[in-house]
């Protein structure tokens, strides 16, 4: 820990003890919590980069690329959040740690903070204050990594969910840097029955551009059980979902990201694989166009592009090589769903295609799903209590006796 950081724990801690006046107050019962929350307190911008991504609302390449581009546009690069989590369970000691936390949901450790701060900080949590407004800013500046910048949380959660009955949320327009198509997309967070997960928080993605002819205009991001829910965070490609629970001595905060770069290219796939069931090429190509500018890396994509080359007629190079990416994600699924799909019957007779959609033999696995290991071969030593085998052939030079003449 540097000295910095170090001045700045210490600073914290004496300004806390000083404000509290005594270590018995609402905080000492943390003890008796289990605490596990989360709160957003940096932002990172990446460089940008190189790249056919597009923005959410605007797709940022909105004009073909210049002439010797190669195909490629410059782009902003993603964003990265910081995350503060504070852990406590069973009366044991309390943890403070700084994350990087990904659109994808990934998360990456950054730093533990030292003890004696964690064990403060839960004290006031478990006595109800909000986590994000203890950290102060001289606190964090000592703390963040090099290029992020602190950000607000956003306050606690504070909208019911399902167990406390409905409010209805409007639609927020995800922000657009693009007046070619305003207003293109939208987040909403709803509380929905769904058949495998009973009334539950939803984060819907909406689609309400005017160039693809499909009624199906959204798609479920993720779904959130808890009972309190709200929208922290709503960039460009990133979106943040806070979500809370109390029951008993449980004290749980998450947040939630969201990939809407990831979930715009899925719905626009899904849209193309409606619409070509339903023969509608042309608009399949437009949600397909739309949704290659979100550089989208699911198989799904690959092989409904697939689908609409072999459908065009196009090279059947191009047919190939999309489906091929699509088999050598998920080889058993789209090697079988390129069999029996009605688009790829001009292939069924080329020698590339069949060899591409060959069934192949799965491997053997035992119940956890991993293969089951291989005996090494054993050596059987020789029996030296049985007779040699007799030879297969008689050599050509041996001479063959004969038994005397009788008598």
């Amino acid at each position: 820990m540097s000295a910095r950081a170090r001045r700045a724990v210490l600073a914290w801690l004496v300004a806390a003890s000083g404000a509290a006046g005594c270590a018995h107050g609402p905080g000492a019962r943390s003890a008796d919590r289990v605490i596990h929350v989360r709160t957003l307190v940096g932002l990172r911008q990446v460089p940008p980069a190189v790249t056919d991504a597009g923005a959410l609302a605007g797709e940022r390449r909105a004009d073909p690329p210049s002439a010797g581009s190669g195909g490629a546009a410059e782009v902003e690069g993603r964003q990265d959040l910081v995350e503060a989590e504070l852990l406590q369970a069973d009366g044991g000691p309390a943890r403070l740690r700084l994350s990087w936390l990904r659109p994808s949901g990934q998360r990456e450790r950054i730093a533990e903070l030292p003890v004696e701060l964690a064990q403060a900080l839960a004290r006031e949590v478990a006595g109800g204050s909000d986590l994000r407004p203890l950290l102060e800013p001289a606190l964090l500046d000592a703390w963040l990594p090099e290029g992020a910048t602190q950000i607000d949380d956003g306050g606690a959660c504070t909208v019911e969910g399902p167990s406390g009955g409905e409010r209805p949320t409007a639609r927020p327009w995800i922000p657009s840097t693009e007046a070619s198509q305003p207003g293109a997309w939208a987040l909403a967070l709803e509380v929905r029955t769904l058949p495998r997960y009973g009334r539950a928080w939803s984060a819907v993605l909406g689609h309400r551009g005017t160039q693809i002819e499909t009624s199906s205009d959204e798609l479920i991001l993720s779904r959130f059980p808890s009972t309190r829910a709200t929208l922290l965070l709503l960039e460009r490609d990133l979106a943040v979902i806070g979500t809370c629970a109390s029951a008993g001595p449980y004290l749980t905060a998450d947040r939630v990201p969201l990939d809407l770069r990831a979930g715009a290219a899925r719905l626009l796939t899904e849209r193309a694989a409606s619409l070509l069931d339903q023969g509608k090429l042309e608009a399949a190509r437009t949600a397909l166009d739309h949704a290659e500018r979100f550089a989208p890396s699911l198989p799904r994509f690959f092989f409904q592009q697939a689908r609409a080359l072999a459908r065009e007629g196009a090279d059947r190079t191009a047919t190939l090589a999309a489906l091929e990416r699509a088999i050598e994600a998920e080889p058993t699924l789209y090697r079988m769903e390129a069999r029996v799909a009605a688009d790829f019957e001009p292939l069924r007779s080329d020698p590339a295609f069949v060899a591409l959609t060959l069934p192949r033999p799965l491997p053997a696995t035992n119940r956890a799903g991993t293969p089951p290991p291989t005996a090494p071969p054993v050596e059987v030593p020789p029996d030296e209590t049985q007779p040699d085998p007799a030879p297969d052939a008689i050599e050509e030079e041996a001479p063959i006796e004969l038994p005397p003449p009788a008598g």
